[in-house]
């Protein structure tokens, strides 16, 4: 609640500081700053585990929940050669971003191709990786494996945190977890979740490209982050691509529906009502985009054939500098638009496997 008794959400931006994360040991103390921006991408892919100890891994494979797809491996070779496969599937994935950000008048066609490739269902995003391995320690296999979009845990013995800090400190691994902590898997399960949204955010920094300047300037001060990620959630979002041009997100809902969550700032509201009175809306219409009431998606409709445009009404995100969300469902699209599903992907791949 804000000092007027307004919940923040609504009617207010949230200017908060980059969050930080800090780990210690000893007298060390290290400080790391999280990414500034709100994620541009949201995706679902894998997580890679490699640990000698086939009991753990066969503990892994039961607390897995269903929405990750995880491969589990004992021996290192194994897990390499996974992780080079999933190159392939990162550089299709970055081109294909690339050329959304390239491509407003085609962006949304270009998003919803994207997420109609079950391609990035196969990418590591993140790896789960035992330091106590007999053939290579695990900081050592973390440090061939600084791949850009791929996290990387470190799992430890209570003996083995001064090495845990010292690949921290190095780059070598982006978090380190001790095995005997309480509730270890429960801890684990809650990490990956995290790498997984801060892997789909380096990814998806090719997508920043095409944001404008003063959107950019909102990201940058995280301003928008705390209001729209509450919005998305409450819509069950799971999935989604932020673009520049037009301004929004390409969406998936947990019950597989697609969304155009249209986004509007004050100069793209004023091209809004141009657009509309050029067309020939009527004035009640035009009044309620003027007045922030409601949002036309147009440009999606122009991008789309056969998609008429519609009006939504326009929530309040931010008061000061002004952002405003409004919902649309992008319903019968055709089979080559139609989102890849997880879940049908993990049953066919067979989800958590154990080698």
């Amino acid at each position: 609640m804000n000092p007027n008794g307004q919940r923040a959400d609504v009617t207010m931006c949230q200017n908060h500081r980059p969050a930080r994360r800090m780990h210690r040991a000893g007298d060390k103390r290290i400080v790391r700053a999280l990414p500034p921006l709100f994620p541009l991408l949201r995706t679902t892919t894998r997580v890679v585990f490699l640990d000698d100890d086939v009991r753990y891994l066969q503990m892994l494979s039961i607390a897995i929940p269903e929405r990750f797809a995880a491969s589990l491996y004992s021996a290192g070779v194994e897990a390499a050669n996974d992780l080079q496969a999933s190159l392939a599937h990162l550089a299709r994935e970055r081109s294909g971003l690339a050329g959304i950000a390239a491509d407003g008048e085609k962006s949304v066609v270009l998003a919803l191709r994207y997420l109609h490739d079950p391609s990035r269902f196969f990418i590591a995003g993140v790896l789960g990786c035992d330091y106590a391995m007999p053939d290579e320690a695990g900081t050592a296999f973390c440090a061939k494996h600084a791949i850009s979009g791929l996290r990387r845990i470190l799992l430890t013995g209570s003996a083995d945190t001064e090495v845990a800090v010292g690949a921290f400190n190095e780059g070598a691994i982006e978090l380190y977890m001790p095995k005997q902590a309480s509730n270890p898997l429960e801890k684990l399960i809650v990490n990956v979740d995290s790498q997984m949204l801060r892997s789909a955010a380096e990814r998806g920094a090719v997508l920043a490209a095409a944001i404008p300047p003063q959107t950019q300037s909102l990201l940058e001060d995280r301003q928008l982050e705390p209001a729209l990620t509450r919005f998305i959630e409450k819509l069950g979002v799971v999935e989604y691509v932020f673009l520049g041009r037009p301004l929004g997100l390409i969406a998936v809902d947990k019950n597989g529906s697609v969304l155009w969550i249209q986004l509007e700032d004050e100069p793209s509201l004023r091209g809004l009502v141009e657009i509309l009175t050029e067309s020939g809306w009527n004035r009640e219409e035009i009044d309620l985009v003027r007045d922030r009431k409601a949002a036309v998606d147009v440009e999606v409709a122009s991008q789309l054939p056969g998609h008429e445009p519609r009006i939504e009404p326009l929530q309040q995100l931010c008061a000061a500098p002004y952002l405003g969300a409004a919902v649309f469902a992008l319903d019968a699209l055709p089979d080559a638009l139609a989102p890849a599903q997880h879940r049908s992907w993990r049953i066919e791949n067979a989800g958590a496997r154990l080698k």
